[in-house]
């Protein structure tokens, strides 16, 4: 069983500042793993909320350094490595991204770039490229259970022909959709550019997942929003709310 926690929802400068949505990424969990992908600002607070433990987690990974991905990566290494007393888990992201403290907090630091790959236990993960400012990775996480599953994870990125190819033949696909229909912003996802990417690609995933939902988004309407792709793209889609969880 894989069990993914999306601590929080939202993205962007303004949705992060006001706090609309929490900010505080999300969790994969398959067996003995928990890897907290992009804690942002408040990740702690929900986790605590959320009754998540935070010293579970034997991997964090980190996008890149914007305040809404990168913020809380120092808090959840040290929680990770039980206050700083031992050396535990695993870093994966980019080097700048940690400093020479919480290096030395972690078993092992990960650095990735686009279509390298890591194997840990059950998963294999493969960096994904992304069209943003900072150069982020995004992933395919390839799970090894009874049934090998994969999941997709697009970061924050700008529409890339590629990514249909990418994201072939993954069961769930998390997209960092930004924008609504007809309202993109450079280096993001929105509505219209998601229906790109999904009607490119070959074996369809059963999930599409809306997550890292910025103001306009919110506006706009979530679930509207992902209505809109499923029709577009006969592909299931859900705008997830903080806290919600998915199993399969």
């Amino acid at each position: 069983m894989v069990e993914i926690v999306f601590l929080g929802t939202g993205g962007g400068r303004i949705v992060t500042c006001y706090q609309t949505r929490n900010t505080a990424g999300f969790l994969i969990k398959t067996g003995d793993i928990q890897m907290h992908c992009d804690p942002g600002p408040g990740t702690l607070n929900v986790m605590k909320e959320m009754n998540e433990n935070p010293f579970k987690t034997n991997i964090v990974f980190c996008s890149h350094e914007h305040t809404d991905h990168f913020s809380d990566v120092g808090l959840m290494i040290e929680c990770m490595s039980n206050c700083g007393t031992e050396q535990r888990g695993i870093f994966i992201g980019k080097e700048e991204l940690v400093d020479v403290y919480h290096k030395q907090l972690v078993e092992r630091e990960v650095i990735l770039k686009p279509y390298e790959e890591f194997e840990f236990e059950n998963i294999k993960l493969k960096a994904t490229p992304c069209e943003h400012d900072k150069n982020p990775i995004g992933f395919i996480l390839r799970i090894k259970e009874e049934v090998v599953k994969k999941i997709g994870y697009t970061s924050d990125t700008d529409f890339l022909p590629e990514l249909s190819d990418i994201f072939d033949n993954c069961n769930l696909i998390i997209f960092n959709c930004t924008r609504p229909y007809g309202k993109g912003l450079s280096n993001h996802l929105s509505t219209d550019k998601v229906i790109n990417i999904l009607n490119g690609i070959n074996i369809k995933p059963e999930l599409v997942v809306l997550t890292h939902l910025g103001q306009k988004m919110l506006d706009a309407g979530p679930r509207f929003e992902a209505r809109k792709i499923e029709r577009e793209t006969g592909i299931r889609t859900i705008a997830v709310k903080d806290g919600e969880r998915i199993k399969f």
